[in-house]
This record gives C-alpha cells, structure tokens and sequence, in this order.
C-alpha cells in the first residue's frame, strides 16, 4: 500500500518514510536489497507520532511568487500551498524540489508532493512528482517549459504532519527551483526508444532522481551480451538499475541487474545469454541523491562473444 524509496539519505545508509496507519490492524512490511550486496544485516525500527493541524498559503488565483533559488513555505497537514514563478528567457527543463523540514531519525519528516500547471486556475496539470511515496524530499525535472511564461505550482501535504505549526512556532518545508536543464527523453512501455547494438550506444536524459525509462533493442546473433546504464552523476551512491524482458508488454522479466556505481565512469553492467534475431526490452530505473542535478544516461548494449 506504499512503497518507500528514500534516495535523498542512501549516502550514510538511512531510509525512513512516514505512513498513516489504522490503530489495531496489523501491517506487513517487505524489505527489498537493491545495491547488489548479498546477505546485508540492516536495523529495522517503527515508531509512531500525531499530526494535523498547521496553515497553508497560496490559493487558486492567488499563488504566492516564488523565483530561482531555495526558498521555504507553509502547508497543513493534509492541505496544499499554491506558488508562481516566471522561466527565463529560454525554454528548457527545471527541477523542483519540495523537502519536509520535520525529519530526524526519530521522527520521520511529511511527505510533500508537487503539481505544476500552465494556468492561475490550477486545472491544466502538465506534470507532477509524486513517484516516492513515504520520502520526505521530492525531486523531479519537468518536461520542457516555454521561455518567458508563468506557471503554477501546488504543494501538496500527505502524512497528516504539519509544515507550518500555531504559536509562533514555524516549522517550514524546503521549495527549491533550479532551471536550464535538458528535457528528459520521452519513453513508455507503449513506446520504448530502441538501443543500436555496439559499444557506441546510447545517450538518453532520465531524471537522476527515481525515474523509469523504457527501452528495446534486437539481438543480432546468439551469444553473451553485456548491458551497462551509466548514470553519470559522479556519485558512487547513483544507482541505475535495470530489468530485461522478452515481451512488449514488459511483464516477463528474464534477467535483471543491480548495482551501485563508481562514479562517473562505472555504471550497472550485466551480461545475459540471449538468442539471435529476437526483440528484448530493457526498463531502467535510476535512483540518486536529491541534490544531484545530472541525468545523463548512457546505455550499452554490445555481444561479447558465443
């Protein structure tokens, strides 16, 4: 019923994410190893904690302008906020970071999703972040934004934990907005974006920060080939992961392959025994550091031999 994938603490080791949970009901919880480390020993804690309550700000004709820079604001438990802001004078992608600023180890900080539109009455979504649903930091790019124009942005709280605390007492979420980013390369289980055999590969943009991208290539003859996705953020936490399957529709998983890079260079590669002449699909999925900007993904997949 929730998933939690917490990329903005996988540096020291940590990840912790909120849930609204009924009293008395039990609860099972799965624990999935994503860095290729067999047999780790990991410390397993739940705690418990109230909410509601706080203040928003903003509303429908009426947002709050907010420019280029990291900033903060105010959202109640369970409510939204609602921003503007104007991109510069060219078109491009931005990314937008919503960040809970309740969060230690103890008490795990308010899941904060955004929505962003090309109209004051905030009823043309044109794209969102909400792919991590426990985490505290939601970081995406945009799709390509036109040079010059105002869009609107709404913050939505969802853990019932409050941004913004009564008695003079505030408690603010980070709002981050970083422009001059490439468009992220458009792909979709409907339409994969096909990979040429050889060790040229190819150059793709797939947001950093939890993203999936969909991809296909045809086996030129039988034998052992290696797959490499190199994010290439520089950070040796950036996972980008992959998953091979022998269907267009991406349900028949025949391989997969997970593993932490080494920076720049490096990247997740694994080899796999494929016949010649058939289609494959490739989904990846990355997962980095919030606070890494570069999403370049480079994608190999060359024969090695028999």
């Amino acid at each position: 019923m929730k998933e939690c994938r917490d990329y903005r603490l996988i540096s020291n080791g940590i990840e912790h994410c909120a849930a609204s949970l009924t009293s008395g009901v039990p609860y099972y919880l799965r624990v999935d190893e994503q860095a290729g480390y067999p047999n780790r020993i990991f410390e397993l804690t739940v705690l418990s904690r109230t909410g509601g309550g706080g203040i928003s700000e903003g509303a429908i004709g009426a947002p709050i302008p907010f420019g280029f820079s990291s900033g903060f604001g105010f959202v109640a438990a369970l409510g939204s906020s609602y921003y503007s802001f104007q991109t510069g004078a060219s078109a491009g992608s931005y990314r937008i970071i919503s960040t809970s600023s309740t969060d230690n180890f103890f008490f795990t900080g308010s899941n904060l999703t955004w929505f962003l539109f090309d109209n004051s009455n905030f009823s043309n979504e044109i794209s969102r972040c909400d792919r991590a649903t426990g985490i505290v930091a939601q970081s995406c790019l945009t799709p390509q934004l036109a040079a010059s124009t105002t869009y609107y942005l709404q913050v939505r709280e969802n853990d019932n934990i409050a941004q913004s605390l009564p008695g003079g007492v505030l408690t603010q979420f980070g709002l981050a907005l970083s422009g001059d980013f490439p468009s992220p390369t458009l792909s979709s289980p409907q339409a994969p974006i096909p990979i040429p055999l050889g060790s040229s590969g190819l150059d793709v943009v797939q947001d950093a920060t939890l993203s999936t991208g969909f991809y296909s290539f045809v086996t030129s003859q039988s034998g052992t080939y290696r797959i490499n996705a190199n994010l290439a953020t520089g950070d040796v936490y950036a996972l980008a992961a992959w998953y091979l399957y022998d269907d267009a529709t991406f349900s028949h998983q025949i391989a997969h392959c997970f593993k932490s890079g080494g920076g720049s260079t490096s990247g997740t590669s694994c080899t796999v025994s494929l016949p010649s002449g058939t289609d494959f699909y490739l989904k990846v999925q990355t997962k980095a550091p919030y606070g890494i900007a570069n999403s370049d993904l480079h994608l190999v997949v060359e024969r090695l031999g028999p």
